[in-house]
């Protein structure tokens, strides 16, 4: 069983050892604002010695531009406590947010002290502004999705349709300057998404599940796929996600179109950007489809990558890859 301590009998020299040795600032002062004694501490978060402190007193440590110190000053003198936050001031007249507690006592020799203690909550301040900025990245990440990226993609698909049916000339011409300039605003929208959310890149994931558009991601050293919306694993023909998960992207390559498969793939994650490129896929379930893909290099778990977007082509022939 642990000896309990009596702090009484131990006398002046436990508490010096707490104001000697505590981790806050603490300061003994007067109602009126002297100082009478710092700690290391404290002199290390002002910045300053305990006889600048002692100098200076409140008036100067106080940054004078915070209303807080007024009103918690007057809380102090009529409850005989406070707690708070407030601005102090380093020597170098930079203000710093602190968390401070301060009481009123009687001495032994009858005059009224406090005693101020205070804590830097610069890194907690800083960590919280850190959150709220991942948060409005998601916040933003999201709303770009829902509002742009998901029609933007319904509207090149629209517009991809209505070129196969235009005729040559100016009309067809119009119609493929439409469609261009649709799928690089896609492309463009979707690099802005995936930057806002690459805090963490898993949130990318959340961001295009619910696409209409098939989504998959593998990476660039192996061509293993690391990612796939419901969409896509529908479109490959995958029993489901870990199915697809497990695969590699030549698998879904016809042996015929295999030929330069990999360099296009280096071209990719060099910076290349494929739009509107038609070739024939085959299934993971032996069935073999044509699809239009835009293709763009993206850095997924930290690896140089291969995003590719597809839609399956009912209508159109065969193309080459």
């Amino acid at each position: 069983m642990s000896e309990i301590v009596d702090t009484r009998a131990m006398g002046f020299e436990a508490y010096l050892a707490i104001f000697q040795y505590s981790l806050d600032g603490v300061l003994f002062t007067v109602p009126d604002g002297q100082v009478l004694a710092a700690n290391p501490a404290a002199c290390q978060l002002l910045g300053r010695s305990e006889e600048e402190i002692c100098a200076i007193g409140r008036q100067g440590l106080a940054d004078a531009g915070d209303p807080r110190w007024v009103t918690g000053v007057a809380e102090r003198a009529r409850t005989g406590r406070l707690r708070m936050q407030a601005r102090m001031l380093r020597a170098d007249g930079a203000s710093f947010e602190v968390d401070l507690s301060s009481a009123i006592f009687t001495a032994a020799d009858g005059q009224r002290r406090t005693v101020v203690i205070f804590r830097d909550l610069s890194e907690r301040l800083a960590l919280a502004r850190e959150l709220a900025l991942i948060d409005d990245r998601d916040r933003i990440a999201g709303n770009l999705h829902r509002t742009v990226l998901r029609r933007a993609s319904t509207a090149s698909m629209l517009a991809h349709s209505l070129l196969e049916l235009a005729q040559p000339g100016p009309a067809g011409e119009r119609a493929q300057q439409l469609v261009r300039e649709l799928d690089e605003m896609v492309v463009d929208v979707r690099r802005a998404v995936f930057r806002l959310g690459s805090v963490s890149e898993r949130r990318y994931q959340t961001l295009v599940e619910a696409s209409p558009v098939s989504v998959a991601v593998y990476r660039g050293r192996d061509a293993k796929f690391v990612y796939a919306n419901q969409s896509a694993v529908v479109l490959y023909g995958a029993r489901d996600l870990d199915d697809m998960l497990s695969r590699y992207a030549y698998e879904v390559i016809p042996a015929d179109l295999m030929t330069g498969w990999q360099q296009r793939v280096q071209r990719i994650v060099d910076g290349a950007v494929i739009r509107q490129g038609r070739f024939r896929l085959l299934r993971l379930d032996g069935k073999e489809i044509n699809v239009e893909v835009n293709a763009t290099k993206v850095v997924f778990d930290g690896e140089p990558s291969v995003q590719i977007e597809l839609r399956e082509i009912v209508e159109a022939a065969a193309g080459a890859a």
